[in-house]
């Protein structure tokens, strides 16, 4: 009897000591209600695609701040390094309305410059030419977008095959008043710098809704796997899955953004696109029955 009980006694206590074990999705789950650091999640979406499923049933607060830190890289790779390259490369605007762009001066409604000036920067060319009065009178390459300025007038357009794209155009007279000059310019960096942080909010909110758009667009492939696997996984670990597994992507094409498209845009695009959906796969494989249309 002194065996015996001292056999129910362990017993008992090992019930007690497995008793925090119960639930099995924490067992089964090191990610279950856990804060995940970006790095983690960063890794584990490139590297380790079945661990997706898992990381699902993390902190929300995890993937929100994981989503919004892999956007702000993304801005910071194809808008913030290239114009801080550009702006340091003439040393501030200005030192460049002051050394770089040519003596000018607006008298009657014209622009009155020493000589022709372009210089390119993010994603578009400026160009002044005070030897003709039309945009169509300058000699532009094709396949860029220019703001340039003639002698009595402006444009905003873009140049493809030879014709233009306009998206804005008027007098100079509209823009600038009467005695605007190079240091009517410096005046206005401020504002310039305003423009930039503006301009890097609405990239940062397009940027946001794109990737979530195309994060619609795999769930496609995500709830045939899931119907399949029988994991029965709410909409909302799907929208995180197919972010998890746009991780590549997002960085491939904003990188080569960055570097000015060293491969060309639409294969890497294509590639990411692919990518994507191999990982949104590999994530399901291991709960898809043997035979299925997606094995």
């Amino acid at each position: 009897m002194k065996y015996q009980d001292n056999d129910n006694n362990q017993l008992n206590n090992r019930s007690e000591e497995a008793e925090p074990l119960k639930n099995d999705d924490e067992v089964k789950n090191p990610f279950c209600e856990r804060r995940l650091r970006f790095i983690d999640q960063l890794v584990n979406s490139i590297t380790k695609p079945k661990t997706l499923i898992d990381m699902t049933e993390a902190r929300q607060t995890s993937f929100v701040k994981y989503y919004i830190v892999l956007i702000l890289i993304t801005v910071i790779l194809v808008f913030v390094i290239p114009t801080a390259a550009t702006v340091a490369g003439f040393g501030g605007f200005q030192n460049l309305f002051r050394n770089k762009i040519p003596s000018f001066r607006v008298t009657d409604g014209k622009l009155i410059a020493e000589k022709q000036f372009q210089i390119t920067t993010t994603g578009a060319t400026f160009y002044i030419d005070p030897a003709v009065d039309n945009v169509e009178d300058m000699k532009l390459s094709d396949n860029m977008t220019y703001v340039a300025f003639t002698r009595s007038s402006y444009a905003i357009f873009y140049r493809d095959n030879g014709k233009n794209v306009t998206f804005m155009a008027g007098k100079i007279s509209n823009i600038f008043s009467e005695g605007t000059d190079n240091e009517t310019l410096v005046g206005i960096v401020p504002y310039i710098y305003g423009f930039f942080f503006a301009y890097f909010i609405v990239t940062f909110i397009q940027m946001t809704m794109r990737y979530l758009i195309l994060a619609l667009f795999y769930m496609i492939f995500a709830s045939n796997f899931n119907r399949q696997s029988g994991l029965r996984l709410s909409s909302g670990a799907l929208i995180k899955i197919c972010i998890y597994a746009q991780t590549i992507g997002i960085l491939a094409v904003n990188l080569n953004i960055g570097l000015g498209q060293m491969l060309p845009a639409t294969l890497v695009s294509i590639a990411g696109v692919v990518t994507s959906i191999l990982i949104v796969k590999a994530s399901f494989k291991e709960y898809l029955p043997q035979g299925s249309n997606f094995d």
